[in-house]
């Protein structure tokens, strides 16, 4: 028995369609799951996003906070070292002095046999170097200020491990 010709043209082109549609369609399975994944894996990343932003917003505020009360701070240490230098200029605070044992010692022992005045066995420094050595400690005591903020800032921000 044999299968006219015509026959055969359409069983050949219903095989080539079902050949064609059996080969597309895995691709359309697996083009489904692609998108399927990239839009759980865009959702996971927005909502990554969005968590850093409220991270980076809370460190924005804390250094924000820090700086205003380092700010505070710097102004009040500052107004008590100008008072303490009015108060030492006024005559109010004895100032700065040094063992007079350190600068002759001739006048030691002439001042160990006096009475144990503190004026008598100490001088008061110059007010040159008087100021010169508050204005230092001031300076140190800045640079230490600054350099713990510094470090509270690094900290805040997360730069390093603690």
């Amino acid at each position: 028995m044999s299968i006219p010709t015509e026959f055969k043209f359409v069983i050949a082109v219903a095989l080539a369609g079902a050949a064609y549609w059996a080969t597309t369609l895995p691709e359309h399975y697996r083009q489904q799951g692609r998108m399927e994944e990239r839009s759980k894996a865009k959702a996971v990343s927005s909502a990554a996003v969005e968590e850093k932003e409220r991270e980076f917003k809370q460190i924005a505020s804390d250094l924000k906070t820090e700086r205003e009360n380092h700010a505070k701070t710097k102004i009040e240490f500052d107004a008590k070292f100008n008072k303490y230098v009015a108060d030492v200029r006024a005559g109010r605070v004895a100032g700065l002095r040094i063992a007079r044992s350190g600068l002759c010692p001739a006048r030691t022992e002439e001042t160990a046999r006096t009475s144990g005045n503190e004026e008598e066995k100490t001088v008061r420094l110059p007010r040159a170097v008087e100021e010169g050595l508050l204005r230092f400690a001031h300076d140190r005591d800045q640079v230490i200020k600054d350099f713990e903020s510094f470090k509270q800032e690094v900290r805040l921000a997360g730069c390093f491990a603690d």
